[in-house]
């Protein structure tokens, strides 16, 4: 597996809610809704959602905190899907009596878990799918404990056995699953190393730009300072920016560290920009991270649109030493 990308839901509100899950539908950004007192994407009624496209791949996992408000579902309602295009591969979905439900497709049942989660309890749950007719793999962990699996299964519901569209939140009209608070998400898809198994509980931090750094190529649009023209809390837009129309200039910020944790396991560094262009014509930009020196240009080259869009670039190992970061 790889690290591909991470949510915090701490660094932008509901209005910006599209440019980094561009096909949702409804649904918020809510302050204080997470399980650490920060922010959560929040489904407060049937059909809310947010939905973002990836490379495709035959596996993944996803792991996310989910807590619900409401003690009586009136249906099967899935709260995750992984989908080929618009055509659903899988989902996991909650019953009437808090069971955890694999689906393939949009209703066919895998299994069910024997265990019921409960409402008004924040859990961390982690998916693993495997796409195929024959061969595939859905397992669903809860707190680190496996609850509901199916191996050697039909998990492709149709078209390859791959899946690029991941939806979250309340993904089905009159099922009742309601005030759905989502938190602290990552996704790994089924290459490479060295976020090759489930990662367990995870806390997604963000870490907002506190100073100028090796690079300042870019004009602010106002005052001096670079780092303070790009570190609100949600993002302004064009209230206040850096700028450039030249190529390969270079501006660059520096980021305080994690809160105070006990020797923290870090899973990956994400960066995050939130860009875009003011006039017609192509306009191409990519992440870069330094680390003691050593520079690391992200491998995806944005193309800008005329709207604001968020680019990520995710790295699992420290550029200065090619190992895991600390």
């Amino acid at each position: 597996m790889a690290l591909v990308f991470m949510d915090s839901f701490d660094h932008y509100s509901t209005s910006n809610l599209t440019e980094k899950w561009p096909l949702s539908q409804a649904g918020s950004i809510q302050a204080g809704g997470g399980r650490h007192g920060t922010d959560s994407f929040r489904a407060l009624a049937d059909n809310q959602w947010a939905c973002r496209l990836f490379p495709a791949s035959g596996t993944w996992i996803v792991g996310m905190s989910v807590r619900w408000s409401t003690n009586i579902l009136l249906n099967t309602c899935p709260m995750l899907e992984w989908g080929d295009g618009t055509t659903p591969q899988g989902r996991v979905a909650m019953n009437n009596v808090g069971q955890v439900v694999l689906l393939r497709g949009s209703g066919t049942v895998l299994a069910t878990s024997t265990v019921s989660l409960g409402y008004d309890t924040a859990y961390y749950l982690e998916w693993l799918l495997t796409i195929h007719h024959t061969s595939g793999v859905s397992t669903v962990r809860v707190d680190g404990i496996p609850v509901v699996s199916v191996s050697s299964a039909d998990t492709q519901a149709a078209g390859p056995a791959t899946a690029n569209r991941l939806r979250i939140g309340n993904l089905q009209a009159g099922a009742g699953l309601e005030n759905l608070e989502i938190d602290d998400l990552y996704v790994c898809n089924g290459l490479g190393s060295p976020n090759n198994t489930f990662l367990g509980d995870c806390r997604v931090h963000y870490l907002p730009p506190v100073g100028d750094a090796t690079y300042r190529a870019w004009s602010p649009s106002s005052g001096t300072d670079h780092y303070g023209v790009v570190d609100e809390t949600p993002p302004n837009g064009d209230g206040d920016y850096l700028a450039s129309s030249t190529t390969g200039q270079r501006d660059t910020h520096l980021f305080a560290p994690l809160p105070g944790m006990p020797s923290p396991v870090v899973k990956g560094v994400q960066n995050l920009a939130s860009l875009g262009k003011d006039d017609a014509g192509t306009r191409l930009v990519r992440n870069l991270l330094i680390s003691s020196g050593t520079e690391a240009l992200g491998p995806t080259v944005h193309t800008l649109a005329m709207s604001y869009v968020y680019s990520t670039e995710t790295h699992e190992t420290d550029p200065a030493t090619s190992a895991p970061w600390t």
